[in-house]
């Protein structure tokens, strides 16, 4: 649905800003926060050689009355992977 193209789309800026950044797992923060109105938002940043990789999780709560509580959130997650490039 639309809040997991928004996840994909979060991964890919976070990603974006850590391939360019000297501290990358801050710059994915940043951006990502300033991309989103998502909340509670959980980014993670890893490096591997010359590649950097954001992870995104959104834990979009279940509304549907009676039925919601008993399956609870929905766990949307997206990763993106760019190569780092100096800063």
């Amino acid at each position: 649905g639309a809040r997991q193209a928004s996840v994909e789309r979060l991964a890919r800026v976070g990603a974006r800003a850590a391939a360019v950044a000297a501290d990358p797992d801050a710059a994915a923060r940043g951006a990502i926060a300033d991309a989103t109105t998502l909340d509670p938002i959980e980014v993670s940043v890893s490096r591997a050689g010359d590649a950097v990789t954001v992870t995104v999780t959104y834990h979009d709560p279940t509304s549907v009355p009676i039925v919601g509580s008993a399956i609870g959130d929905v766990v949307l997650r997206a990763t993106a992977s760019m190569p780092r490039e100096p800063p």
